[in-house]
């Protein structure tokens, strides 16, 4: 969990945070992305309903996905 009241009070540190939270879960990195991309979208979503005012490229950039190499 974000640790937030509402949408309008994330904060991109807020979103750093959850994105070190799942890098260091001990999930697989394509599970990692997918928890990740997740949140991205429903915040893209949410941004364009005014649910907050977030910029797309911080949350596009503290949501980054961890690569995924392909064996």
């Amino acid at each position: 969990a974000l640790g937030v009241d509402s949408l309008h009070d994330i904060t991109g540190a807020d979103l750093a945070s959850y994105r070190a939270a799942v890098t260091s879960s001990g999930l697989a990195a394509s599970s990692q992305s997918q928890a990740l991309s997740a949140l991205r979208s429903f915040l893209t979503w949410s941004r364009s309903m005014g649910g907050h005012s977030l910029s797309a490229q911080l949350v596009s950039v503290a949501l980054r996905a961890p690569r995924v190499s392909v064996a």
